[in-house]
């Protein structure tokens, strides 16, 4: 992991706080360690379903996302949309 990610990990699993990130490394840390992680996309959905953000808005951030990060797949996208309810 690079010093940013170590760093983001130790604070995150020393004061009980959760980890948003899309690096593989960093979340299998988390992983084995029990420390909390969220997926990008998957806060935004949590942000549909609480109501701070639109379905539409966050399909398009999504859609952005996906067009300069190639493994944000058509798959991806399909679950993200299913999960915002669109």
């Amino acid at each position: 992991m690079s010093f940013k990610d170590w760093l983001c990990f130790v604070v995150a699993r020393d004061a009980g706080w959760s980890v948003l990130t899309n690096d593989m490394a960093l979340r299998k840390a988390c992983d084995s360690t029990g420390v909390s992680c969220v997926w990008g996309m998957e806060a935004m959905a949590m942000l549909v379903e609480t109501r701070h953000l639109s379905a539409a808005r966050a399909m398009g951030v999504a859609r952005k996302i996906a067009r300069i990060n190639p493994f944000i797949t058509d798959s991806i996208l399909e679950r993200f949309r299913h999960r915002i309810g669109l």
